[in-house]
């Protein structure tokens, strides 16, 4: 049984749409737990839900598994945890039929969604193998969106790649907070963010609460912060809203430059990455909330293709994400040792960007 997986930050867990569930979304593949021999039943029912809103729920098993590498060959996963889905609001859509957990399952954060099962993570399985102390490490070097499904970029396990990046790592130490308002499993500081536009500067500094994650596209700011952004963008107004943000348009001839900037390492959009183009109709790709009490920003794809991701874990509450500069062009492929090259295609929308693996269940 084939799947195709979004990858998301948000939660630890694997999530697939199961063959009795009349709720999930779009055309999606549906796993039927009686056509697999290697499937294990487990007691209880899991919640899974991510940072936009969505979520389902459903049965837990346990199976055999593979991620297809980029050489044709699988990188197995034995007695993973997944969650079959027997209800879904928004989980899954056309051509997307499970969302593949990076995540380390925080139980500081909304227990009923995760419960603190680091045990139940892909890294969890992995270590659990491995001398205790050990970490598991991945980076990710994420295409941007062209419009096209082929290329999404590399996702490399246990290892990260150093030809995709260059210079010092921008370190950040995974923070986890009872009192956020947004489904995720950690959070990072975001040191400040500088807009220039012809109207000039706005900036704001100090520890900024930010999550990542590359199911998303857009950034998302706070009200107050992207309702300043956007009053200094001359012709900007709102275009409308999804389940939980709301989006401007911009002039099309609008010049935007924002840098956001973690330890040393300053990464610069401009208009050409943080608006699209729709036939003449441009849509700015900063977004806002639309609930005043969420005081955090969500840097998705957008950002996270213009540097190289690396994070490794432990268990659930320790880990470290760093970013890199992307060094341009790069076509490394499947390198010696233990790293695993994973390419990712990508199924992109007006403003969200799902990146592809492939899930083998046998």
């Amino acid at each position: 049984q084939n799947f195709s997986f979004g990858l998301t930050t948000s939660t630890g867990y694997i999530t697939v749409a199961g063959t009795g569930c009349n709720t999930c979304d779009g055309d999606a593949a549906r796993y039927n737990r009686t056509a697999s021999p290697t499937a294990t039943d487990l007691p209880g029912w899991q919640n899974v839900a991510l940072i936009g809103g969505s979520n389902a729920g459903g049965n837990i098993i346990t199976e055999s598994c593979g991620l297809k590498k980029n050489n044709g060959h699988d990188w197995t996963c034995s007695n993973q945890t997944i969650v079959v889905a027997n209800t879904s609001d928004s989980m899954f859509s056309p051509g997307v039929s499970g969302i593949f957990g990076l995540g380390p399952n925080s139980s500081a954060l909304s227990p009923i969604f995760r419960g603190g099962n680091f045990s139940a993570t892909v890294f969890g399985g992995y270590l659990s193998t491995k001398p205790s102390g050990e970490n598991f490490t991945y980076g990710m070097a994420l295409s941007p969106n062209t419009g096209s499904s082929s290329d999404g970029g590399y996702l490399h396990l246990i290892q990260p790649d150093n030809s995709f990046f260059r210079g010092d790592i921008a370190w950040k130490t995974m923070q986890t907070f009872n009192d956020t308002s947004l489904n995720t499993d950690f959070y990072i500081e975001l040191d400040s963010w500088t807009l220039t536009t012809s109207s000039g500067n706005i900036s704001r500094t100090g520890s900024l609460i930010a999550a990542i994650d590359p199911l998303y596209e857009a950034l998302i700011f706070p009200q107050q912060d992207a309702g300043s952004l956007y009053s200094s963008i001359t012709g900007a107004y709102v275009a409308g809203y999804t389940n939980s943000t709301t989006y401007y348009t911009v002039p099309c001839d609008a010049k935007i430059k924002l840098t956001l900037t973690i330890n040393n390492l300053a990464v610069t959009l401009d208009e050409s990455r943080l608006v699209i183009n729709q036939g003449g109709h441009c849509t700015g790709l900063i977004q806002m909330w639309s609930s005043s009490g969420a005081t955090e920003y969500l840097l998705g794809s957008i950002f996270l293709s213009n540097v190289y991701v690396i994070m490794t874990l432990s268990n659930a509450t320790s880990g470290m994400v760093g970013f890199a500069e992307r060094v341009s062009n790069t076509t490394s492929g499947l390198s010696t040792g233990a790293i695993i090259g994973i390419a990712v295609g990508s199924a992109v929308g007006a403003i969200l960007l799902i990146i592809i693996g492939i899930l083998l269940f046998r």
